[in-house]
């Protein structure tokens, strides 16, 4: 039986995501539980680099690879959503349970 990924992550390859969302693409694409998607523009780019987690729908801004797994590892069905702040925009992205 082959087992499918839990989740879509869905990572924006935008013009001001472009490198660091390649990067979270692949830290992602390694897991054995994610399935990765990337996505031209998400017209996000105050938030760069985005991630959106499926099947929640999820949208995490200003990821770095270090948050990476701890997203993944708060996030339901394992626990509460993590929320992820860009540096510039003070309570952007929260988001809530």
């Amino acid at each position: 039986m082959t087992a499918y990924p839990v989740r879509r992550i869905v990572v924006c390859i935008g013009p001001r995501c472009v490198r660091k969302g390649r990067r979270l693409a692949k830290m992602v694409k390694s897991r054995p539980d994610c399935a990765v998607i990337r996505s031209k523009c998400l017209r996000q780019c105050g938030w760069a680099p985005v991630i959106i987690v499926y099947p929640e729908g999820a949208w995490y801004g200003g990821t770095t690879p270090q948050q990476v797994d701890e997203i993944l590892q708060s996030h339901p069905p394992h626990g509460v959503i993590a929320s992820t702040k860009p540096p510039d925009e003070p309570g952007a992205l929260e988001v809530e349970p």
